[in-house]
């Protein structure tokens, strides 16, 4: 069952211009229009066989099609949100979409924000995955923060990972 607006397109229409409902409306088709031209132009569909070049173990078919998507997001410009049942590898499809644009060079350094509880989940997929990615971690005490804050000046990285 498809769910249903309370309103009819025309009863939105007809809300105060400054209304916050209809402004995040038009920030939405604004994004589904941009989404939906890079879709037509086929220019940032990023090919299975692309995705699992650099990673270490295959992607199972529907985790391709959820990387893919970041990738059109990534490539367009626009931010999303990957959501599903858990344990269907949401951080291997990040983190195979930062492996994939850290080897294509279309970016060369990333910030990850984790939960507290999944922070040492997160380095240890960012070592299994990503393996061509130099990774901080900023975690901990204020002493182990400071610790390692100057590591950072020894050994530069690529990925900072922190709460």
């Amino acid at each position: 069952m498809e769910p249903r607006l309370s309103r009819s397109p025309s009863q939105l229409s007809s809300l105060p211009p400054n209304s916050a409902i209809r402004q995040v409306l038009r920030l939405c088709t604004a994004a589904s229009s941009t989404l939906k031209t890079a879709l037509s132009r086929n220019t940032t569909l990023l090919s299975p066989e692309a995705v699992q070049q650099h990673l270490p173990h295959s992607l199972h078919p529907y985790q391709l099609k959820g990387v893919q998507w970041l990738y059109t997001l990534f490539a367009s410009g626009q931010n999303g949100i990957l959501a599903d049942e858990m344990g269907l590898g949401k951080t291997v499809q990040v983190l195979s979409l930062v492996s994939y644009v850290f080897h294509t060079k279309a970016i060369t350094r990333v910030l990850v924000i984790v939960p507290t509880s999944l922070v040492f989940n997160w380095k240890h997929e960012i070592e299994t995955w990503c393996k061509d990615v130099t990774m901080a971690l900023y975690a901990g005490s204020a002493e182990e923060k400071k610790a390692q804050q100057k590591q950072w000046n020894e050994a530069p990285f690529t990925l900072l990972l922190t709460t």
